[in-house]
């Protein structure tokens, strides 16, 4: 999906993107990179809304690999692309996927990936994105947070996540420093790398 963010407030990826060095890529290919994460994003959403959608070549596989992830290990979806808002802290998200995993009654946050490298903000995002979805939705018992990576040769790689108390609290450490500084940050979208 297309990044937006209304609210004024920080966001969970904007308050350490700064920490986040994108400088060995060169500018071209890494807004193709984060174009092309939100057309897979997109296409994703638009397949759980029911709606139809124009799969282009070139994000093809990542799209097969998320439709696979989906049929091989999701029961339920409680909601998906959905901005949520913590005014506590006074941050916000755009969370990918709260849902149910098969065999777990518990809920789970998943935040898709198409970038071929990994980040270690990835564990920070997905304790914000958990904690932002157990305010919002209490019923749903949130009690995982994963990253699923998707590849153009249709695959998927899963990593969990389970140091969320204390990813956290990293978080809202550097929320803390942003709010207080009020960095602002470029507007690349690569919260869908």
């Amino acid at each position: 999906m297309a990044y937006s963010n209304p609210t004024g407030l920080t966001s969970v990826t904007g308050c350490f993107s700064s920490n986040v060095d994108f400088s060995a890529i060169p500018p071209a290919v890494l807004q193709n990179a984060a174009e092309r994460g939100s057309r897979v994003h997109t296409a994703i959403a638009k397949h759980l809304a029911g709606e139809y959608c124009v799969i282009e070549d070139d994000i093809a596989g990542y799209y097969e690999a998320a439709m696979l992830f989906l049929k091989r290990s999701v029961e339920d979806i409680f909601f998906f692309e959905t901005r949520l808002t913590c005014h506590t802290f006074g941050f916000t998200g755009q969370v990918d996927l709260g849902c149910r995993l098969r065999g777990d009654k518990e809920g789970t946050i998943i935040d898709w990936k198409t970038s071929v490298a990994t980040s270690k903000s990835w564990e920070l995002q997905t304790s914000a994105y958990m904690y932002l979805a157990k305010e919002a939705y209490p019923e749903c018992w949130f009690k995982r947070a994963m990253t699923v990576q998707l590849s153009s040769s249709k695959n998927f790689t899963v990593k969990e996540y389970t140091a969320t108390k204390k990813n956290l609290s990293i978080f809202l450490a550097a929320l803390t420093v942003t709010n207080f500084f009020g960095v602002k940050h470029a507007e690349i979208d690569w919260e869908n790398l």
